[in-house]
C-alpha cells in the first residue's frame, strides 16, 4: 500500500508528527541495542564455530597423516613438511659456506678444469656442489610450494581417499561463491530500494515537513532488517556448529582407535625432524673434517715433494745457509741403483710449503730450447713481466749455469752448448706471486731444460722421459729449419707417451697445457719452402705475427 502524504499540514497534524517522532525515539534506541546485542551473540557464535571448525580440520588432517605415515610416501612427506623448512635453510647455508671455502681453496684446479685441463683432488668440491644443488632445490620447494608437496605425497600414500585439505578447500570455494552471490543480490536490492525511495520523496511536496519522520522510519526498517539477518545467521551458525561438533566428536573417537598409530606417528615426526637436523649437521661437520684433512694432506705432500725427482719424504736438512735462519734441505732420493745416483737437489727450506709447478722444455736436438730459456731467464730477472704478477729468482745450481749461458750469448757471442743427457736436469726456479682478486697465489715455478734426445730417441721406459712427461705443462719447440716429418713424429710420440704417463684412457682427449714454440723465425726466409722473391706463406706468417696483440690475456694467447 502506497503512503500518501498531504500536500500541506495543519497545526494539529504538525503536533501529531512531533508526538510520533518523540515516541519513536525510545523504540529506535531499543532496536539499536537489540541489534548490537544480536551482533555480539552472532560474533561469539561464529568464533566458537571457527574454533570447532579448525579443531575438526586439524583432527581430520592428523587422522589422515596417521594413516598415510604407514606408507613410504607419507614418511617422505614428513621430510618435506613446511615445519622443517628452517632445517633445510640452515643446512643449505652451512653446506654453501663449506662449499665456498672448498672451492676457493681449490680454485686453481677448478680453473684448470674449466679451461679444459685435468683437475686434481676435486672430489670433495664436486660432492659439496652436488649436495648444495640438491639442498637448494629442496629448500626452495619447501618455501615456495609450502604444504602442497607435503599434501601431494600424503595423497600418493593414501591412494583414492580424499585429503581433508582438498575437502575444506572445496567447501571454502563453495562458501566464497555463495557469499559473492549474496553480496551481489544485496547490493542490487539496496540500489533498487534507494532508487524507489528517491523517486517517492520527489513526488511528495510536504516531504520536507516529514523528513525527520521518514528518516526515523528508514532507520527502524534497517534495524529490523539487521535483526532479521543476525537472527538468521545465528540459527544457521548454530546448526553448522552442532553438525561440526558431532563430526569433531566422531573424528576424535576414530583417532582414539588409532591411539598407538598416532603416538607412533608423532614420535616418527620428532625423530624425522631430529634426524634431519642431525643429518644436515653431520654432513656439514664431516665435510669440514674432510676438507681440513684433505688440505693438511695436500700441504704435507707439497712440503715433502721434491720438484726435481718428485720423491716424497726424502728431504734432509743441511743446516743453515749463507745467512742465519735460512735452512737448506737436500733431496736424498735414490734415482738409480745401477749406476747409483741420488737426486741431490738443494734449495731453501722456506719454500717447501709452496706448491711446485714443473714445466719442461721439449723438442728435437738443436731446436733452440736452451737459447730461448736463457733469454726468458734474463728477461724475468730484469722484471720484464706484467705488473699483475711477480717473478723472483731462487738461486740454485741451474741459475748459476744460466748466468754463464746468458753472458756467453750476449757478450761473447757464443751459442749455448748441447744439453747433457746423463741425468734429470736441475730446474730454474722462480718464486711466482700474482694478485688474484680471489686470493693471491704463491707457487714455485720449475722450468727444466731437457735434452732433445729425450724426445727424439728415448723411450717411455727411460726415467728422464718419464719425468719430463710428468709435468704440469710443457714448452714444445718446433724448429722451422728441420724437416717437419721428424718433428711431427716426435710430437705424436710425445702425445702417446703423455697419455700413458697421465693415465688417460683411449678415446679421451688429452687436456694438458702445452705451448708450441716456434724458434729461429729469422731463418725461415732462407729455407727451401720460402719464396725467394718474397711473398708466399712465410711473408704471410710474418705479417700475421706482426699484427698480433701481445697483451697477456686468454684471448690473445689463443690467437697466437
Amino acid at each position: 500500500m502506497e503512503l500518501v502524504v498531504p500536500t500541506s499540514l495543519s497545526d494539529e497534524q504538525r503536533a501529531l508528527v512531533e508526538i510520533v517522532e518523540k515516541g519513536g525515539t525510545p523504540v529506535l534506541a531499543a532496536l539499536e541495542r537489540s541489534a548490537a546485542d544480536a551482533a555480539e551473540r552472532r560474533k561469539q557464535l561464529v568464533d566458537d564455530w571457527r574454533k570447532v571448525r579448525a579443531d575438526l580440520y586439524h583432527e581430520r588432517l592428523e587422522l589422515y597423516e596417521v594413516k598415510a605415515s604407514q606408507q613410504i610416501a607419507g614418511q617422505m612427506a614428513s621430510l618435506l613438511s613446511v615445519d622443517n623448512r628452517w632445517f633445510w635453510l640452515f643446512g643449505l647455508v652451512a653446506v654453501a659456506s663449506l662449499a665456498a671455502v672448498t672451492l676457493h681453496e681449490r680454485r686453481h684446479e677448478l680453473r684448470r678444469w674449466l679451461f679444459g685441463g685435468r683437475a686434481r683432488a676435486l672430489g670433495l668440491s664436486k660432492f659439496l656442489t652436488g649436495l648444495l644443488a640438491m639442498l637448494a632445490l629442496v629448500t626452495l620447494t619447501t618455501f615456495v610450494l609450502g604444504d602442497r608437496v607435503y599434501q601431494w605425497l600424503l595423497q600418493a600414500g593414501m591412494g583414492a581417499e580424499t585429503s581433508p585439505r582438498e575437502t575444506f578447500v572445496a567447501d571454502n570455494k563453495t562458501a566464497d561463491a555463495q557469499l559473492a552471490q549474496t553480496v551481489a543480490d544485496k547490493k542490487a536490492a539496496e540500489t533498487q530500494f534507494a532508487t524507489a525511495l528517491g523517486q517517492w520523496q520527489k513526488s511528495q511536496s510536504a516531504g520536507a515537513s516529514l523528513a525527520g519522520l521518514v528518516e526515523q522510519a528508514q532507520r527502524e526498517e534497517q534495524l529490523v532488517a539487521r535483526l532479521a539477518v543476525e537472527s538468521a545467521t545465528q540459527t544457521a551458525v548454530a546448526k553448522r556448529l552442532e553438525d561440526d561438533a558431532k563430526q569433531l566428536e566422531s573424528a576424535r573417537a576414530e583417532i582414539a582407535q588409532y591411539a598407538a598409530e598416532r603416538d607412533s606417528y608423532l614420535k616418527q615426526k620428532q625423530w624425522i625432524r631430529g634426524g634431519l637436523g642431525f643429518g644436515l649437521l653431520s654432513l656439514a661437520s664431516v665435510g669440514g673434517l674432510l676438507f681440513k684433512r684433505g688440505t693438511r694432506g695436500r700441504e704435507q705432500r707439497t712440503r715433502e715433494t721434491c720438484p726435481l725427482c718428485l720423491g716424497q719424504g726424502t728431504f734432509e736438512p743441511m743446516g743453515e745457509g749463507p745467512h742465519p735462519g735460512l735452512e737448506m734441505v737436500r733431496c736424498k732420493n735414490v734415482i738409480s741403483e745401477h749406476p747409483y745416483e741420488e737426486c741431490d737437489f738443494t734449495f731453501s727450506a722456506m719454500y717447501r710449503q709452496n706448491v711446485k709447478l714443473c714445466f719442461p722444455t721439449l723438442g728435437i736436438p738443436q731446436a733452440g730450447k736452451t737459447h730461448w730459456l736463457a733469454m726468458v731467464y734474463r728477461e724475468l730477472n730484469r722484471g720484464n713481466y706484467p705488473n699483475v704478477i711477480q717473478f723472483e729468482r731462487i738461486r740454485s745450481t741451474s741459475s748459476d749455469d744460466f748466468d754463464i749461458v746468458v753472458d756467453e750469448i750476449l757478450n761473447k757471442k757464443l751459442g749455448p752448448m748441447a744439453t747433457q743427457v746423463g741425468r734429470i736436469p736441475h730446474p730454474l726456479i722462480f718464486n711466482f706471486l700474482d694478485h688474484d682478486r680471489f686470493g693471491a697465489s704463491n707457487v714455485l715455478v720449475n722450468i727444466f731444460d731437457y735434452s732433445g734426445e729425450v724426445i727424439r730417441s728415448q723411450t717411455i721406459e727411460d726415467r728422464q722421459r718419464q719425468r719430463a712427461l710428468d709435468g704440469d705443462g710443457f714448452f714444445f719447440f718446433l724448429d722451422p729449419t728441420e724437416p717437419s716429418e721428424t718433428q711431427s713424429q716426435a710430437l705424436a710420440g710425445f702425445r702417446e707417451d703423455l697419455r700413458r704417463i697421465k693415465g688417460i684412457r683411449a678415446g679421451k682427449q688429452v687436456h694438458v697445457p702445452i705451448a708450441l714454440c716456434v724458434s729461429k723465425l729469422d731463418l725461415m726466409v732462407a729455407q727451401p719452402y720460402a719464396d725467394p722473391h718474397g711473398g708466399g706463406a712465410v711473408e704471410k706468417f710474418y705479417r700475421d705475427l706482426a699484427e698480433l696483440d701481445w697483451t697477456p690475456s686468454v684471448r690473445t694467447i689463443e690467437a697466437r
